[in-house]
């Protein structure tokens, strides 16, 4: 058993549900599709005045995290970790970012990660203290992306946006790299995940394109339970 939380933005709260529910659950793994926290660390916000890894580092015990990351995420604090084999950047114990483009087995399914998305909010944002433009994946990333998910064949896709073509409506993503380029992705590809899981958009919904499940997966503490 497998949970997939959506957003979270550093809510210490919404982390400390989801472990209660993990563990009564019996549920020793959660997948965060991205955003979860500008506080998470950085030489702009210590990490001794991170609440949220100090919970990681001080919990006795609890299910393992992995996260895509998303657009409000310390990317290039992120990246400056040393990374483990793998694809993983260990955040804090028991949690970790698992590169894009990265394949990895969790709970005997496999599952490839991509994380990152616009924000919509930049303008209102300061580049280096709460906005980075790291958030937006390369086109190399894309590429990696392709080929690992034609070669892996995941049966689950965790990102933090979702191909253009899903319903969302809250506002106009035309123009938005990310999800046109998961589109492609989605389209070229001979390969098709059973499921695929993101966040981004703050709602608890889901939608079939073929034989694949996409699942938006909430806000604070909401998740997906497969």
């Amino acid at each position: 058993m497998i949970f997939y939380v959506g957003d979270i933005h550093s809510s210490l709260s919404a982390i400390k549900t989801i472990d209660v529910l993990a563990r009564s659950a019996g549920c020793e793994i959660v997948v965060q599709v991205g955003d979860f926290g500008m506080m998470f660390a950085g030489p702009d916000r210590p990490s001794h005045k991170c609440a949220v890894k100090e919970y990681f580092d001080n919990r006795e015990s609890g299910p393992v995290w992995y996260t895509c990351g998303g657009n409000h995420d310390n990317w290039p604090h992120w990246n400056s970790i040393a990374p483990m084999e793998g694809g993983l950047t260990e955040l804090a114990k028991d949690c970790y970012y698992v590169h894009r483009g990265q394949g990895i087995e969790l709970d005997g399914v496999k599952h490839l990660f991509f994380g990152g998305a616009e924000s919509i909010d930049r303008q209102w944002r300061t580049e280096g203290i709460d906005w980075w433009p790291e958030e937006t994946p390369s086109s190399y990333e894309f590429a990696d992306f392709f080929d690992t998910m034609e070669s892996y064949k995941p049966v689950v896709v965790v990102t933090h946006d979702a191909p253009l073509q899903i319903g969302i409506w809250k506002y106009n993503r035309n123009n938005s790299a990310t999800p046109k380029n998961l589109d492609n992705v989605f389209n070229l590809c001979e390969h098709k995940p059973a499921y695929w899981m993101f966040g981004h958009h703050h709602i608890m919904d889901k939608w079939a394109v073929g034989n694949t499940v996409f699942y938006c997966c909430g806000l604070h503490g909401e998740y997906v339970r497969i």
